[in-house]
Protein backbone atom coordinates (compact mmCIF):
# COMPACT_ATOMS: atom_id res chain seq x y z
CA UNK A 1 0.00 0.00 0.00
CA UNK A 2 2.60 2.45 0.68
CA UNK A 3 4.71 2.10 -2.47
CA UNK A 4 1.27 2.17 -4.10
CA UNK A 5 1.07 5.79 -2.34
CA UNK A 6 4.39 6.96 -3.32
CA UNK A 7 3.20 5.61 -6.85
CA UNK A 8 0.40 8.05 -6.94
CA UNK A 9 2.08 11.18 -5.51
CA UNK A 10 4.71 10.67 -8.20
CA UNK A 11 2.18 10.25 -10.89
CA UNK A 12 0.50 13.88 -9.34
CA UNK A 13 3.39 15.55 -8.98
CA UNK A 14 4.16 14.77 -12.78
CA UNK A 15 0.41 16.39 -13.12
CA UNK A 16 1.45 19.49 -11.53
CA UNK A 17 -1.56 19.50 -8.67
CA UNK A 18 -1.36 21.40 -5.55
CA UNK A 19 -0.84 18.68 -2.43
CA UNK A 20 -0.40 15.50 -4.14
CA UNK A 21 -1.18 13.32 -0.96
CA UNK A 22 -4.48 14.29 -0.56
CA UNK A 23 -4.84 13.49 -4.22
CA UNK A 24 -3.25 10.04 -3.76
CA UNK A 25 -5.14 9.43 -0.56
CA UNK A 26 -8.35 10.17 -2.13
CA UNK A 27 -8.12 7.98 -4.80
CA UNK A 28 -6.67 5.09 -2.18
CA UNK A 29 -9.46 5.84 0.49
CA UNK A 30 -12.82 6.67 -1.74
CA UNK A 31 -11.44 4.54 -4.99
CA UNK A 32 -12.47 7.56 -6.72
CA UNK A 33 -9.55 7.50 -9.84
CA UNK A 34 -8.24 10.67 -8.88
CA UNK A 35 -5.26 10.30 -12.06
CA UNK A 36 -7.52 10.68 -14.39
CA UNK A 37 -9.22 13.39 -12.98
CA UNK A 38 -6.52 15.36 -12.98
CA UNK A 39 -4.77 14.60 -15.84
CA UNK A 40 -8.08 15.56 -17.64
CA UNK A 41 -7.66 18.56 -15.39
CA UNK A 42 -4.39 19.44 -15.88
CA UNK A 43 -4.60 19.03 -19.41
CA UNK A 44 -7.28 22.00 -19.83
CA UNK A 45 -5.67 24.43 -17.03
CA UNK A 46 -2.41 24.10 -19.25
CA UNK A 47 -4.66 24.94 -22.19
CA UNK A 48 -5.81 28.18 -20.34
CA UNK A 49 -2.17 29.30 -19.46
CA UNK A 50 -0.39 28.47 -22.57
CA UNK A 51 -3.14 30.15 -24.73
CA UNK A 52 -3.31 33.31 -22.99
CA UNK A 53 0.31 33.84 -22.69
CA UNK A 54 1.39 37.74 -21.15
CA UNK A 55 1.61 39.75 -24.45
CA UNK A 56 0.36 37.43 -26.91
CA UNK A 57 -2.84 37.15 -28.59
CA UNK A 58 -4.74 34.22 -27.22
CA UNK A 59 -4.12 31.44 -29.37
CA UNK A 60 -8.55 30.82 -29.39
CA UNK A 61 -8.63 34.29 -31.13
CA UNK A 62 -6.04 33.55 -33.69
CA UNK A 63 -8.43 31.90 -36.11
CA UNK A 64 -11.05 34.61 -35.43
CA UNK A 65 -10.79 37.95 -37.58
CA UNK A 66 -13.96 39.56 -35.43
CA UNK A 67 -11.85 37.95 -32.45
CA UNK A 68 -8.62 39.60 -33.67
CA UNK A 69 -10.13 42.91 -34.92
CA UNK A 70 -11.40 43.33 -31.27
CA UNK A 71 -8.29 42.02 -29.35
CA UNK A 72 -6.63 44.96 -31.69
CA UNK A 73 -9.22 47.67 -30.54
CA UNK A 74 -8.48 46.73 -26.79
CA UNK A 75 -4.61 47.49 -26.96
CA UNK A 76 -5.50 50.18 -28.66
CA UNK A 77 -7.67 52.01 -26.44
CA UNK A 78 -4.73 51.40 -23.98
CA UNK A 79 -5.74 48.31 -21.51
CA UNK A 80 -2.57 46.75 -20.44
CA UNK A 81 -2.12 43.85 -21.69
CA UNK A 82 -1.35 41.67 -18.64
CA UNK A 83 -5.15 42.68 -18.18
CA UNK A 84 -6.14 41.58 -20.80
CA UNK A 85 -4.34 38.49 -20.49
CA UNK A 86 -6.24 38.01 -16.84
CA UNK A 87 -9.66 39.15 -18.96
CA UNK A 88 -8.89 36.12 -21.80
CA UNK A 89 -7.86 33.82 -18.91
CA UNK A 90 -10.92 34.11 -16.98
CA UNK A 91 -13.66 33.97 -20.40
CA UNK A 92 -11.33 30.87 -21.74
CA UNK A 93 -11.44 29.10 -18.32
CA UNK A 94 -15.60 30.25 -17.54
CA UNK A 95 -16.14 28.52 -21.12
CA UNK A 96 -14.10 25.16 -20.07
CA UNK A 97 -15.81 24.98 -16.88
CA UNK A 98 -19.57 25.55 -18.24
CA UNK A 99 -18.32 22.40 -20.72
CA UNK A 100 -17.49 20.22 -17.69
CA UNK A 101 -20.73 21.18 -15.50
CA UNK A 102 -22.74 20.04 -18.67
CA UNK A 103 -20.61 16.70 -19.35
CA UNK A 104 -20.78 15.83 -15.57
CA UNK A 105 -24.58 15.61 -15.83
CA UNK A 106 -24.75 18.42 -13.04
CA UNK A 107 -26.35 21.33 -15.63
CA UNK A 108 -29.25 20.35 -17.62
CA UNK A 109 -28.83 20.16 -21.37
CA UNK A 110 -31.45 22.44 -23.01
CA UNK A 111 -33.03 22.33 -25.61
CA UNK A 112 -32.49 18.54 -25.50
CA UNK A 113 -35.61 16.68 -27.38
CA UNK A 114 -34.28 12.89 -26.93
CA UNK A 115 -33.39 13.52 -23.45
CA UNK A 116 -29.60 12.59 -23.26
CA UNK A 117 -26.80 13.09 -20.70
CA UNK A 118 -23.55 13.50 -21.89
CA UNK A 119 -20.88 12.32 -19.26
CA UNK A 120 -16.81 12.35 -19.67
CA UNK A 121 -15.66 8.69 -18.86
CA UNK A 122 -12.54 6.62 -18.91
CA UNK A 123 -12.16 4.09 -21.16
CA UNK A 124 -9.83 0.95 -20.66
CA UNK A 125 -9.56 -0.47 -24.05
CA UNK A 126 -8.06 -3.87 -22.43
CA UNK A 127 -10.54 -4.71 -20.32
CA UNK A 128 -13.45 -2.61 -21.40
CA UNK A 129 -14.36 -0.59 -18.67
CA UNK A 130 -15.83 2.35 -19.15
CA UNK A 131 -15.35 4.14 -15.44
CA UNK A 132 -16.92 8.32 -14.90
CA UNK A 133 -15.08 11.00 -14.32
CA UNK A 134 -17.32 13.23 -12.11
CA UNK A 135 -17.54 16.26 -11.51
CA UNK A 136 -14.49 17.59 -12.85
CA UNK A 137 -15.73 21.39 -12.35
CA UNK A 138 -15.05 21.23 -8.80
CA UNK A 139 -11.16 21.09 -8.84
CA UNK A 140 -10.94 22.85 -11.75
CA UNK A 141 -10.58 26.11 -10.81
CA UNK A 142 -8.47 25.01 -7.60
CA UNK A 143 -5.88 23.72 -9.97
CA UNK A 144 -5.87 26.78 -12.14
CA UNK A 145 -5.43 28.62 -9.16
CA UNK A 146 -2.71 26.83 -8.31
CA UNK A 147 -0.67 26.65 -11.52
CA UNK A 148 -0.99 30.42 -12.14
CA UNK A 149 0.03 31.16 -8.20
CA UNK A 150 -3.28 33.21 -7.99
CA UNK A 151 -6.59 33.90 -8.73
CA UNK A 152 -7.84 35.35 -11.67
Amino acid sequence: MVSNMRTLVKKFEILGVDDPESWASSQVKEGIDQVSRATVLSALVDAVISSCAKGKKPEFLRGSAAGTATWEKLLTAGIEPSVLKDFCSLAFASGIEQALIRLSGAMELSPNPDGMEVVVVKFDSETRDVVPLDDLHESFWQLLTFKLGREI
